[in-house]
This record gives C-alpha cells, structure tokens and sequence, in this order.
C-alpha cells in the first residue's frame, strides 16, 4: 500500500483526478468555440473589472507545474480565483482536473469553465 506522503505531485494530482471524476459543464450552458477566444474573453473581462490575472501561454507546453490553471484572477477584496478555460472540442487533463480538486480542497475558488457565462457565474458565485 502506498502512503500519500511517498507520491510525488504528479501522482497526487492523477489520484485527484481520479477521486473528483470528469468536471462537465450543465448541458444547456454554451460553449465557446475555440480555447483562444474564450482565453481572449475572460482577459478582457478582467481587465473590465480592473482585475489583476496571470494567463498562461497557450502557444507553448507550459513551464510551471502539470495542471496549473490557465488563469490566476486577483480581484477585489483579497479574492483569488484560479481558472481552467476550455473550450466545446479541448479534453481536460487529469492534471488539470487534479489541481482543480487539490485546489478546492484548500478553500480556494478553482473551476473549470467552458463559456464567458460559467467564468462570470464561477467568479460572481
């Protein structure tokens, strides 16, 4: 039997994953078109709010670790939202959806959107 104290990240975050199940959206919320324009949508409506946020390159494999959130948002009143952007045709990762999971279970805000809409209702929630 392995203990979680001898997993590295990579396997706590597959075992996450695992546990938390596949993160869908709600069947009759819309989906954007491509990850690039939701990406581009979700900045311009942090920049609306005024809103700190780290985005990560979607041109390149990433440099930080396995799952990061696409978005860190820094908004007002010490709140922090760590955001997943895919769009109708992107699979999610295990990683991704481990760190979503690892995430909540911190009390931080972590989801995984899939329209402007669901990132304006995680944020607003």
């Amino acid at each position: 039997m392995t203990t979680f104290g001898k997993w590295d990240n990579a396997a706590l975050m597959r075992h996450n994953a695992r546990v938390a199940g596949k993160a869908e959206p709600a069947a009759d919320v819309p989906r954007a078109t491509t990850e690039a324009r939701l990406h581009d949508e979700i900045i311009v409506e942090c920049k609306r709010r005024g809103w700190y946020y780290v985005h990560a390159r979607m041109d390149r494999p990433t440099t930080t670790a396995l799952g990061v959130p696409d978005f860190i948002v820094a908004a007002k009143g010490g709140r922090t939202f760590w955001i997943e952007a895919k769009a109708a045709r992107t699979k999610i990762r295990p990683e991704q959806i481990g760190a979503i999971h690892w995430l909540g279970t911190l009390g931080h805000v972590s989801k995984i959107v899939h329209s402007l809409q669901e990132f304006i209702d995680a944020i607003d929630s």
